[in-house]
């Protein structure tokens, strides 16, 4: 069963993490359906907006907004998935992005772009060429 959210932020032990959350819960208290949820990450704490199925981050149609990056695309099993990892300018330009496969919320495999071009490779969570980040 689906109970209906409230309009406050839930505490919620996700991933190995204390994260809060707004939206519809099962009737284990686990976020299931649409859902936004604040995350504690590598660069700072970042909004998810996308679904659960019984506390698990899956689906298609997420965002994630970062301090330092964006994310745009779907995510399987509590983590990134395939999409689009876009600079919101705050260090790098915010035409510098990526766009592949992810593990561990960090480019895994695809190609980075700057200003439309192709900028380098990350292949197996190893980036190149050096000058990749400018």
């Amino acid at each position: 069963s689906i109970v209906e959210p409230e309009s406050e932020w839930t505490t919620y032990e996700w991933n190995g993490k204390e994260v809060e959350f707004q939206g519809p819960t099962d009737s284990l208290g686990r976020p299931h359906g649409k859902v936004k949820m604040r995350i504690p990450e590598f660069d700072g704490k970042g909004l998810y907006d996308g679904t659960f199925v019984h506390g698990v981050m899956e689906g298609k149609n997420v965002i994630y907004y970062g301090v330092t990056w964006n994310f745009e695309g779907e995510a399987r099993n509590n983590d990134f998935y395939k999409g689009k990892w876009v600079s919101n300018g705050s260090i790098y330009p915010e035409d510098f992005y990526f766009k592949g496969t992810f593990r561990d919320m960090r480019p895994y495999n695809g190609t980075w772009y700057l200003q439309g071009k192709k900028r380098g490779e990350t292949v197996n969570g190893e980036s190149s060429p050096d000058d990749l980040f400018m």
